[in-house]
């Protein structure tokens, strides 16, 4: 049986995802010289958040040309983020490690923030 064509685009969708994620992770590991956030995003970093963007606009693009929505989860952690001169570690945003650092992944905090994005662009 054939894939359809709408279960592709998701799959496209899905992957590009993933990649950009990985891709964020690597810009934000590449530049801890300039941003100490220990492989997350640094919105005090231009560099690094012009990376984030350009990745996000290509997300986003691929999404909304084939039909998704776009929760806009860069801009959701970006004044909570400045409020901690631009670190969303700081702003406690991502999961904190034992040595005081934090790792990519959102805490319940950015989930939080994360969710109200996804409701907001759903219009829930």
């Amino acid at each position: 049986m054939p894939v359809p064509p709408t279960a592709v685009r998701r799959m496209v969708g899905l992957i590009a995802a993933v990649l950009v994620v990985a891709l964020i992770a690597a810009i934000g590991a590449g530049a801890t010289s300039a941003a100490p956030v220990n492989g997350s995003l640094s919105y005090s970093n231009p560099a690094v958040l012009a990376g984030a963007q350009f990745l996000d606009s290509v997300l986003a693009g691929v999404t909304t040309a084939n039909g998704g929505i776009v929760a806009d989860g860069l801009d959701a952690f970006k004044g909570p983020s400045l409020s901690f001169g631009g670190d969303p570690c700081a702003a406690g945003l991502l999961i904190k490690l034992p040595d005081g650092t934090c790792n990519i992944h959102p805490s319940p905090t950015g989930h939080r923030l994360l969710a109200a994005a996804i409701a907001e662009a759903i219009g829930a």
